[in-house]
């Protein structure tokens, strides 16, 4: 049986398991993204943008119970309020827990946090 997996905000634990993920060919490859080195300080500092609130941006860390170090990431992109629509991003790092469901198990949380985010900083405040 796996562990329950979970969306939360990203800790400085996030730091070396996005370094490894960002500088593997094979996962940048599959993300479709730069497929450039990162140092320490570039992953340090794009953490820190992650982790500080964003209007048209969403960052979660993926995780799962028990364990303080991301497997993966997920990210809510373009995200247009009025029309209810973004672009959802979702990265297993870990490669030892590529195949066991992660993230097919995320989707109600991150449902979850889409109605969260639709209904706009006005909104979320009134909560």
């Amino acid at each position: 049986m796996t562990d329950p997996t979970e969306l939360r905000p990203h800790t400085r634990a996030s730091l070396e398991p996005l370094l490894r993920w960002k500088n593997d060919a094979e996962i940048q490859r599959l993300s479709d993204d730069a497929t450039s080195p990162y140092t320490r300080d570039e992953i340090a500092e794009k953490l820190d943008g992650w982790m500080r609130p964003s209007e048209d941006v969403v960052h979660r860390a993926i995780g799962v119970a028990g364990r303080e170090e991301p497997i993966g990431f997920l990210h809510l992109a373009l995200i247009e309020r009025e029309h209810r629509r973004c672009r959802i991003g979702i990265v297993i790092g870990e490669k030892d827990q590529w195949g066991r469901g992660h993230g097919r198990r995320v989707d109600e949380p991150v449902y979850g946090l889409l109605r969260h985010e639709w209904r706009g900083p006005g909104e979320r405040l009134a909560q």
